[in-house]
C-alpha cells in the first residue's frame, strides 16, 4: 500500500538560511499517527507549512497518490489535507458556530443533514463547543480555542490532519483532553501528523516518530525507542546528558 503522504528531498529556506534540508517523511493510510519531535528552531513548523503549500520549498510532495507540490494551498485542502496551525487561527469576532461553518466551505455539494451529523461528531469530541456555540471565539479560553481549531479542521472532512503544537500554552489537564480526542480520531481511521514539544503525550499516541534537528530528519523510529529520559535528552540536545 502506498503512503497517504510522501515527502521526498524537501528543502526550504528563509532569507538565505536553510530551514529544512532534504527531508524525507511519510504518513501511511489507515489511521497512522506520526509525530515529529525536536528542539525549538529545528524546522518542525516549516515542515508542516511546506507540506501545506504555505512556505516556498523544493522537493516532492505526494498526497493520496497525487503529486501536489505545485498546487496552491486551497487545492491541497480540497484534496483532503488540513493544517491546525500553532496559532490556532480561529476567527475571533465570529461565533463558535460560524467558525465551524467556515470549515465546510469546500463541501458545498453535500447535504445539510450530512454537515449537521459531522458537527455532532465534533461536539462528541469536544462537548464544550456545543455549550459555547453562540459565544464569540475570541472570548474562549486557550484550550477551547484549540478545540475549535481542531473542530473547524474536522468539518472539512480531511484525510490527513496536520497539527502544529496542539498542546502549546495549555494546562496539563487540557492538553491531555486534546490528546484523548486525537486518539479517538486516530482509532476511527483518520491519519495524523503531529509536531509536539510535550514528548510523553505525543509518544503515547504515536505509531511512528521522526526527530528533526537543524533542518535534518532522522529515520523513522518506534515510540519505544524514545521511551526513557536519556533517549529524549539525546533527541533534544544531541549529546549524552
Amino acid at each position: 500500500m502506498s503512503p497517504l503522504l510522501e515527502v521526498v528531498d524537501l528543502s526550504a529556506s528563509y532569507g538565505g538560511n536553510e530551514a529544512l534540508h532534504s527531508v524525507n517523511f511519510e504518513v501511511r493510510q489507515g489511521g497512522q499517527c506520526v509525530v515529529v519531535l525536536g528542539p525549538n528552531g529545528a524546522g518542525k513548523s516549516t515542515l508542516l507549512r511546506s507540506i501545506m503549500g504555505l512556505t516556498s520549498c523544493v522537493g516532492r510532495v505526494n498526497f493520496a497518490d497525487r503529486a501536489i507540490q505545485g498546487l496552491a494551498t486551497r487545492h491541497r485542502a480540497a484534496a483532503g489535507l488540513m493544517l491546525v496551525p500553532e496559532t490556532r487561527g480561529v476567527f475571533g469576532p465570529l461565533t463558535v458556530a460560524e467558525n465551524l461553518d467556515l470549515g465546510t466551505y469546500l463541501r458545498t455539494r453535500e447535504s445539510a443533514s450530512t454537515l449537521i451529523q459531522d458537527r455532532e461528531m465534533v461536539f462528541e469530541l469536544f462537548p464544550r463547543l456545543k455549550e459555547r456555540l453562540k459565544q464569540v471565539a475570541g472570548t474562549l479560553s486557550g484550550g477551547e480555542q484549540q478545540m475549535l481549531a481542531i473542530g473547524r479542521a474536522l468539518m472539512s472532512k480531511p484525510k490527513l490532519l496536520l497539527l502544529d503544537e496542539p498542546s502549546l500554552g495549555l494546562a496539563p489537564r487540557l492538553a491531555e483532553e486534546i490528546f484523548v480526542a486525537l486518539e479517538v480520531l486516530r482509532d476511527g481511521g483518520l491519519a495524523l501528523a503531529i509536531v509536539e514539544q510535550r514528548a510523553p503525550l505525543a509518544l503515547d499516541l504515536a505509531d511512528r516518530v521522526y526527530v528533526l534537528q537543524t533542518g535534518k530528519i532522522s529515520r523513522p523510529l518506534l515510540p519505544s525507542e524514545l521511551g526513557d529520559t536519556e533517549s529524549l535528552l539525546q533527541v533534544y540536545f544531541g549529546a549524552d546528558n
